[in-house]
């Protein structure tokens, strides 16, 4: 049913005539149901077309596309695509960079995954993770930054065969400020996302070298952006520390994060050995995704 200016005024007509004032309420309440009925029939379907088209269209866009481009791809004015481009951005199925380029955002690659059952990191990253751990002795894991976006959440593990070790278990979720693994998730998430996360942590000193502030944590989140690397020493376990290196999409989206954590004494003497090995095995990952990267989709 189409929904146009008549068709409200019919909507909104109340009759006056005859009854209560609480039958004309009634009225009233009931063309305002027959209104959204007819918004809901007509309105709704073309904001879900539209929705489907720039994702469609996003998703065969290298290098990301313009609002001017992605109009005239869906067929519809840019007035109409801004509000749905802002709330697809704060979700995060598409991304938006400086340069005003729209591309398809992680929570995308993230439904994708879950829909096609094309969940394959785990398997991708385990050799890595044993290499790993035969080369340092350490615990190996790899995790994602979880769907509720507060937290990270290990996707798969390998573990140490050293009777003084560290070890998590699969699908356990983890703090964001103050592991290696949920700095990293922080550190390479979407502008977007990554300042949702920040505006909800609820910091909480667990040892005395615990991120407290988001001052502090944003300038460590900087620095983990520039170096590649992100580690953390006594943070949340006084006695246990570990470091993570990201695997990267093509055009530098985070897939997942590798980490080894171990006995705190040991990753101090080590951690140059330790971080050369990490930094290594994501290098060797992100390659991997490259090659194919609609294979090899993140289960955020």
């Amino acid at each position: 049913m189409r929904f146009t200016g008549a068709r409200l005024l019919t909507a909104l007509r109340i009759d006056t005539r005859r009854g209560s004032a609480g039958d004309v309420s009634f009225r009233f309440n009931e063309n305002l149901a027959h209104i959204y009925e007819m918004t809901s029939s007509s309105i709704a379907p073309l904001s879900v077309r539209r929705i489907l088209g720039i994702l469609e269209m996003l998703s065969s866009a290298e290098g990301g596309q313009t609002l001017s481009g992605i109009a005239r791809a869906v067929g519809a004015p840019k007035t109409s695509l801004i509000t749905l481009l802002a709330g697809l951005a704060e979700e995060g199925y598409v991304s938006r960079d400086e340069a005003g380029l729209y591309r398809i955002g992680p929570t995308s690659f993230s439904l994708a995954a879950r829909v096609t059952g094309a969940i394959q990191l785990p398997g991708l990253v385990r050799p890595s993770l044993q290499r790993l751990v035969q080369a340092t002795g350490e615990t190996a894991l790899a995790g994602v930054l979880s769907s509720s976006r507060d937290s990270v959440v290990y996707i798969e593990k390998v573990d140490s065969q050293n009777p003084m070790s560290c070890s998590v278990p699969v699908g356990s979720h983890r703090e964001l400020y103050c592991t290696a693994l949920g700095k990293l998730a922080l550190a390479f998430s979407n502008p977007e996302i990554r300042e949702r996360c920040l505006s909800h942590i609820d910091f909480e000193a667990a040892t005395d070298t615990t991120i407290v502030s988001r001052f502090d944590l944003e300038a460590a989140l900087e620095c983990i952006r520039s170096t590649g690397i992100a580690t953390a020493l006594d943070e949340r376990i006084r006695g246990a520390s570990g470091i993570a290196a990201p695997i990267l999409t093509p055009d530098g989206q985070l897939v997942a994060g590798i980490a080894l954590i171990g006995p705190s004494a040991r990753v101090a003497r080590c951690i140059e050995a330790y971080t050369a090995k990490v930094i290594d095995e994501a290098r060797a990952l992100t390659h991997l995704v490259a090659a194919a990267p609609s294979t090899f989709i993140t289960p955020q």
